[in-house]
């Protein structure tokens, strides 16, 4: 929302300006990808990394809309690429950069959190210096709680609550473990009312108003979803188990799962998106091949370049883990990342 205000601002709440500043973002993600590519792996796989940002119809299609991915995956590749520097030097400069990255990415995406204890355990990995890991640490984590910190001092102003970031938590826990959960974004909230976009939640918030007997604050309101999602999965723990499981297998499917949109029918009618090369497989296959064996080259060869490639790939494949894991306790949406 702050993205879409700033560009509403400069363009007079032109949609197409928003599209465009996307497509913008788009391009110097695939720059980027170039440079970091070229930066660790060398200007072969440099080229790889950036022609497959530029053809890959996820990118491409969700540039056209007025959601986060345009704006998250260049966060993500920035943060990872600052991290990427960890490995040479820790310094105090990078630590802050690399903090006001990861909070910028929890404002557009809350569970980019998650990453955060991991990146923790691969900087003591890394950094031999027990000192700079602390001072590294530290400045990750309170560049990253600054950076959050005018969402929280906006919603408290604004609503009398408490709210670090959104109070959508409770709600997302509830729709991925219930009696009808599938493991997909359901729009029907059982007894509740439809949620299906954020601005039936209101709505969602009255009914639990009059279940209770009182007013909710937002954040009371996820709460309370969270403690009745928390109840189902105590009692229900072989169900709650398989759903996590066909969570996991929509997350890493060849088709890309509807969340805000049909995207799959969407490529499938698409006379552009159908005909672009790169598909979810292939990609994710190509990624793992390529990544088994520089683990392979790294193990043979002891070469302090090696090492680093080594572990910057181990930064990434983190992500990828964290970002995976976040899904399994909600439900199995975009896998624009």
């Amino acid at each position: 929302p702050y993205f879409l205000a700033l560009i509403y601002l400069i363009t007079g709440s032109s949609y197409l300006g928003a599209r465009i500043a996307q497509m913008a973002l788009g391009l110097l993600g695939a720059l980027l990808a170039f440079l970091f590519g070229r930066r660790w792996f060398g200007s072969r796989m440099g080229l790889i990394f950036a022609g497959l940002m530029s053809v890959y119809w996820g990118f491409i299609y969700f540039e056209g809309e007025l959601v986060e991915p345009a704006l998250v995956s260049i966060l993500a590749l920035l943060l990872i690429w600052v991290l990427s520097l960890w490995t040479e030097k820790a310094t105090i400069g990078r630590s802050i950069i690399a903090g006001l990255l990861l909070g910028l990415s929890a404002l557009v995406r809350p569970n980019v959190l998650l990453f955060g204890p991991a990146i923790l355990l691969w900087a003591w990995w890394v950094i031999e210096d027990r000192r700079q890991f602390v001072i590294a640490s530290l400045g990750l984590i309170l560049a990253a709680g600054l950076t959050i910190s005018p969402a929280t001092i906006r919603n408290y102003v604004v609503a009398h609550d408490f709210v670090p970031i959104s109070s959508n938590m409770g709600i997302n826990l509830w729709m991925g473990n219930n009696e009808t959960a599938t493991g997909l974004c359901r729009p029907d909230i059982a007894d509740l009312g439809r949620f299906g976009t954020c601005f039936e939640y209101p709505s969602i918030v009255a009914n639990m108003e009059q279940r209770v007997g009182r007013p909710l604050k937002y954040s009371e309101a996820s709460d309370y979803l969270a403690q009745l999602a928390t109840e189902y999965i105590k009692s229900h723990p072989a169900e709650t188990l398989g759903v996590m499981f066909r969570k996991a297998e929509y997350f890493w499917s060849p088709r890309e799962v509807g969340h805000n949109e049909e995207d799959e029918l969407e490529r499938l009618n698409s006379r552009v998106l159908s005909k672009v090369p790169g598909r979810f497989a292939f990609v994710l296959g190509f990624g793992l091949i390529g990544a088994v064996m520089l683990f392979a080259d790294s193990w043979r060869k002891k070469d302090a370049a090696l090492q680093k490639r080594y572990a910057v790939l181990v930064l990434i494949l983190l992500f990828g883990a964290g970002y995976f894991v976040s899904f399994l306790p909600f439900f199995s949406a975009g896998q624009y990342l």
